[in-house]
C-alpha cells in the first residue's frame, strides 16, 4: 500500500481544486452552491498557501505575482476600494499559481496528464451547453462557463494548453486534443464575443502548424514580438483613435463598429480618471459599483484596466512579472506553443478585460517551468 503523502494528497486533488479555483459561471446563478464555493476558495487558498511555505521551496515568479497583488491591495486599502471584490478575484488565481508550482515541482507528467482532461471536460462540457441554447439561459449569453466575454480567455488558452500538453505527453495532437480544438473554435464563432473570434483564428494558426509537424518556431511565433503589438495597439487604438486604418477587421472581420461596440467613450472617461491619479489608480473596485459611480464597469483593455486600478506603479511590476514569466521561452517545441498561448491573451486583451484571468496567470506559471517540461520529454527521448 501506498504511503499518503502530503504530495499524494495535491495530486488526486487536482480536478477537485481546479473545479473550485476555475469556478464555472454557472454556479453564479445558484446562491447557496456559490457561496460554498467561495467558502472553500477561501480555505483551499489559505492552505495551499501555509503548504507552499512549509516546503520553503518559493519561486521567483510567485514573489513577482505577490508583489503585484499586494501593490493591487494596498492601492485598493488607500483608496478605500473593495476589499472583498479584491479577494474574490485575486484569491483564486493565487492560490492556482502556488498550486500549479507545486504540481509541476511534484510531477510534471501527473500534473500535465490532469490538467488536459479537465481543460477538455470543461470546454467539452461549454460547447454542448452552446449547441443546446445558442443564445444563453435567461441571463442571455450564459452557458456552462458563464457569460461567453468572460469565458473566453478559458477555452481558448485552455485549448492551446491541451494541444500543449497532448504534445508533451503523446509526441502528437491526438484525436482527443483535435475534439477539444473543434469545440473550442465552434464556441468563439457561435457566440458573440469578437475577441473570441480573433483568438479563433490565431488558435487555428496553432493547431495547423502542430498537425503538420512543423516547429512552432518563436522567430516567426515570437511572444515578445506580440507583447509589443499589444502595447502599439494600445497607443494606436485607445490612445490616438486610429481604427479606422483597421475597418476592414473591425467592420467586416470582427462585426464590430469603429466605436468598437462603445468601447471609444469608456476608454474617454477611464483616461479622464487616470489623468487624475496616474501613479496609484483608484484601487480595485466592484465594477457594477463602479459603473454607478464612474460610468466604467471595465477599461475594455487590460493595460488601461490596470491603470485605472492600480496606476503607473501596478503596471510597471506586471510588465516585470510578464518579463520574469515568458524569460524561459527560449525556442524550443514545446516553449513556443506555450508562448503562442500568451500570444493569443495579449492580442485577446487589446479591446477587452477579463476579470477571472485565472488561466493566463496558470499559463505564465506553466511558461516560467517551461525547462520541466523539456527536460522530461528528452530524458524519455533518451
Amino acid at each position: 500500500m501506498k504511503k499518503i503523502t502530503i504530495n499524494s494528497i495535491l495530486i488526486y486533488l487536482q480536478w477537485f481544486i481546479f473545479l473550485i479555483l476555475l469556478k464555472p459561471g454557472i454556479i453564479n446563478q445558484y446562491e447557496t452552491i456559490n457561496q460554498i464555493f467561495n467558502i472553500l476558495m477561501i480555505g483551499i487558498t489559505v492552505i495551499l498557501f501555509v503548504i507552499y511555505i512549509l516546503k520553503g521551496k518559493i519561486s521567483n515568479i510567485i514573489v513577482f505575482e505577490l508583489l503585484y497583488l499586494v501593490t493591487l491591495f494596498l492601492i485598493t486599502f488607500l483608496k478605500e476600494g473593495d476589499i472583498d471584490y479584491f479577494l474574490k478575484i485575486y484569491l483564486p488565481i493565487f492560490g492556482l499559481s502556488i498550486y500549479t508550482n507545486m504540481l509541476i515541482n511534484i510531477d510534471v507528467k501527473k500534473f500535465a496528464k490532469g490538467s488536459l482532461y479537465f481543460f477538455a471536460s470543461i470546454i467539452i462540457i461549454n460547447f454542448f451547453t452552446i449547441i443546446i441554447n445558442p443564445h444563453g439561459d435567461v441571463n442571455n449569453r450564459n452557458f456552462f462557463l458563464g457569460y461567453d466575454n468572460n469565458f473566453a480567455p478559458v477555452i481558448v488558452l485552455g485549448c492551446a494548453l491541451v494541444l500543449f500538453f497532448s504534445k508533451f505527453l503523446y509526441k502528437r495532437t491526438n484525436w482527443k486534443a483535435t475534439i477539444v480544438f473543434i469545440c473550442t473554435v465552434l464556441s468563439c464563432f457561435i457566440t458573440t464575443s469578437a475577441g473570441a473570434k480573433l483568438a479563433a483564428f490565431m488558435l487555428m494558426i496553432l493547431y495547423l502548424y502542430m498537425i503538420l509537424g512543423k516547429e512552432i518556431n518563436l522567430r516567426k511565433f515570437n511572444h515578445k514580438l506580440f507583447f509589443y503589438i499589444s502595447i502599439i495597439m494600445f497607443f494606436v487604438i485607445i490612445i490616438f483613435r486610429m481604427q479606422e486604418y483597421f475597418s476592414f477587421l473591425i467592420e467586416d472581420i470582427l462585426d464590430r463598429d469603429l466605436t468598437f461596440s462603445g468601447r471609444t467613450y469608456i476608454w474617454d472617461r477611464c483616461l479622464e480618471y487616470i489623468s487624475n491619479s496616474p501613479f496609484i489608480g483608484y484601487g480595485v473596485e466592484d465594477p457594477n459599483v463602479r459603473a454607478i459611480t464612474k460610468l466604467i464597469f471595465h477599461a475594455h483593455n487590460i493595460y488601461l484596466n490596470i491603470l485605472l486600478e492600480g496606476g503607473i506603479l501596478a503596471l510597471g511590476i506586471y510588465f516585470i512579472f510578464l518579463k520574469k514569466g515568458t524569460e524561459k521561452l527560449n525556442g524550443n517545441n514545446l516553449g513556443g506553443i506555450v508562448g503562442f498561448a500568451i500570444s493569443i491573451y495579449y492580442i485577446m486583451t487589446i479591446i477587452e478585460f477579463y476579470v477571472k484571468s485565472q488561466i493566463f496567470f496558470y499559463t505564465i506559471i506553466i511558461a516560467f517551468f517551461i525547462n520541466k517540461f523539456v527536460d522530461e520529454d528528452v530524458r524519455e527521448d533518451t
